[in-house]
């Protein structure tokens, strides 16, 4: 049934022909036309139905551990099996394609196998849940054990997976990227010698940025915001949708476009920009929903919009920097874009942890022992390594390029960012000042701004405690309740009144006396002459003279010591001590190889 067949590769069975693509096309011979037609459609689905029930349902319950063998334990959703069935009926295909057909053809077949293998483990991973709305598979949501929804607690295990549903999006994205990839959804125009021009390539990149953009903003919506009201939430999306839109569009025609037709990125940018506050705007109106959560919070539409936003612009600016053929305007409006992306990035990192990781719900969040805030502007820096700069090298190139290409160099282009110092040799130097710039902008903020009349904050231990607790903690008589006494008492000892207290003794609005904010800031700046020298040299390589650095380095150490109420003030002082050791190791070693004599 399945015997080999081994084509020659010249004669009348393996025929190439020329699609409109210009590509080569090998047909699949004809006399094993029916036999992979019989079996991909009639064979093997009826294998994989019979197994459904018996083995493929079981061994996806264990593995998405659906199935624990308690008394919650339920069935695992259908999307998830479909998933594993896809899976195998690609994976199947496949080798049964490399088996029947050794020496090639099938070439229909093999694509449309790959797509249903990549797409069923997308299905499965994601395990994407039906809305509650769609009664048909509702049936997969419901406990093995139908006594098992009488309790609160078995109707909230088995109905509590509302945030799953935004796999769809992912899953809508991964086609799109697999139907760009294989031909149907080509973002490239095609071209035929002396045919019609490409009727059709608008359609297929509104259909990719549909599919590609709005579902990736709806994964990214949906895992933020999933347990939040319907309003807020579908407010928000559509926002975030419109946003991914457009920078999906600009993205392909930023990759696609020659530098002559660049004008109309630039455009597709301008619009963004503009779009930018419209739906900003449009999405804070999610913020009169009742019971919405704080816009910064877990599903709050300021950090999820935000971030929609920050993913969208950076993925525009890896974009153009992964063009072949580039010029100043786009490297410029690729720089732009990364900033903002990390400007987004900052914002919501601080937005939502604070300057210790304290955020609105008073929960402090620790990275490696690192507040959530400072070990993201670690992390967030490196986003800034995808900038790039106008060396010396790059203009030199440009100028063997041709005649459209150097002209397009002369012109500049008002909207964008452009890095003359920025070399290969200097491309940790905007990371290394972000990093700077942000810890010592956070610490002058919890020094001189926290706890005024527009930057309100916890200033005891009392008010850490009625944010939490609530005002309403007291009973007949003004006596507080016993259990809300209780709580106070353990919370004194928490780390979050701990963080609270620390950050409170060193504010000038918070503190109670002036000693813990003058002793900060002092600290703070003897931090900045050594910091300042640190980014001064990451970006010009300018040199102090060693006497100086031995003088001010030391400085950071006091910060270090006496400066505990800020961990963004302690972290910026051991960056400043270690770079500026660095920096005076590296001078003295340049120093004495310069003296020595041969």
């Amino acid at each position: 049934f399945l015997t080999p067949i081994h084509v020659k590769s010249s004669g009348s069975i393996r025929r190439k022909t020329k699609m409109a693509n210009g590509r080569m096309w090998t047909s699949t011979p004809a006399t094993s036309a029916t036999i992979i037609f019989t079996y991909a459609l009639l064979v093997l689905p009826i294998a994989l139905m019979t197994s459904v029930p018996t083995v493929l349902h079981p061994l996806m319950g264990v593995i998405s551990g659906h199935w624990s063998g308690g008394y919650y334990t339920k069935s695992p959703a259908a999307s998830e099996v479909f998933g594993l069935v896809a899976t195998l009926w690609g994976l199947a295909m496949l080798a049964m394609l490399n088996h029947y057909l050794p020496d090639g053809g099938g070439e229909l077949w093999k694509k449309v196998s790959a797509l249903s293998f990549l797409m069923g483990i997308g299905v499965a991973i994601a395990g994407p849940t039906v809305p509650d709305w769609f009664h048909v598979l509702r049936s997969a949501r419901k406990a093995n054990n139908p006594f098992a929804m009488l309790s609160s607690i078995g109707s909230e295990l088995l109905t509590g997976n509302r945030s799953r549903a935004g796999g769809w999006g992912l899953i809508s994205a991964s086609l799109a990227t697999l139907l760009a990839v294989t031909g149907p959804l080509e973002l490239r125009e095609r071209k035929t010698p002396g045919g019609p021009k490409d009727r059709f390539l608008l359609f297929r990149m509104m259909v990719f940025s549909v599919m590609f953009g709005c579902g990736v903003s709806w994964f990214i919506t949906l895992q933020s915001m999933s347990e939040e009201n319907f309003m807020a939430m579908f407010i928000t999306s559509v926002a975030c949708m419109a946003m991914s839109f457009f920078g999906t569009v600009a993205g392909v025609l930023g990759y696609f476009l020659e530098l002559e037709d660049f004008d109309e990125v630039e455009q597709i940018v301008k619009v963004w920009a503009v779009a930018f506050p419209i739906f900003g705007f449009t999405a804070a109106v999610s913020t009169f929903v009742r019971g919405s959560a704080h816009m910064f919070g877990v599903g709050g539409w300021l950090s999820t919009y935000l971030f929609v936003c920050a993913f969208a612009t950076f993925g525009f600016s890896v974009v153009l920097r992964s063009r072949d053929v580039k010029d100043n305007v786009s490297r410029g409006l690729a720089n732009l874009c990364n900033v903002f992306s990390w400007v987004a990035i900052m914002t919501v990192l601080y937005g939502r942890y604070g300057v210790a990781g304290l955020d609105a719900g008073y929960d402090v969040t620790l990275i490696l022992g690192l507040p959530a805030s400072v070990f993201g502007t670690f992390l967030a820096a490196l986003v800034l390594f995808a900038l790039e700069g106008e060396s010396q090298s790059r203009r030199s190139a440009r100028k063997v390029r041709g005649t459209a290409d150097s002209s397009r160099a002369k012109r500049s282009s008002t909207f964008g960012l452009t890095l003359t110092s920025l070399t290969r040799s200097n491309q940790f130097a905007p990371s290394l000042s972000s990093i700077v710039i942000v810890l010592v902008v956070a610490s002058a903020y919890a020094i001189l701004l926290r706890g005024c009349g527009v930057f309100e904050a916890a200033t005891s231990h009392s008010d850490t405690f009625s944010s939490i607790f609530g005002k309403g903690g007291t009973s007949g008589g003004g006596a507080q309740d016993d259990l809300a006494r209780m709580a106070e008492k353990n919370m004194i000892h928490s780390r979050a009144l701990a963080v609270s207290a620390r950050l409170a003794g060193s504010g000038f609005w918070t503190a109670k006396s002036l000693k813990g904010p003058l002793l900060h800031l002092a600290g703070l700046c003897a931090t900045l002459p050594s910091l300042y020298f640190v980014v001064n040299n990451s970006w010009t390589g300018h040199k102090v003279s060693s006497s100086m650095l031995t003088l001010l380095t030391p400085l950071n150490i006091f910060p270090l010591i006496f400066c505990r109420g800020i961990p963004s003030l302690r972290v910026v002082a051991a960056v400043g001590l270690i770079f500026g050791l660095l920096q005076l190791l590296f001078q003295r070693n340049s120093a004495r190889r310069s003296n020595m004599r041969i």
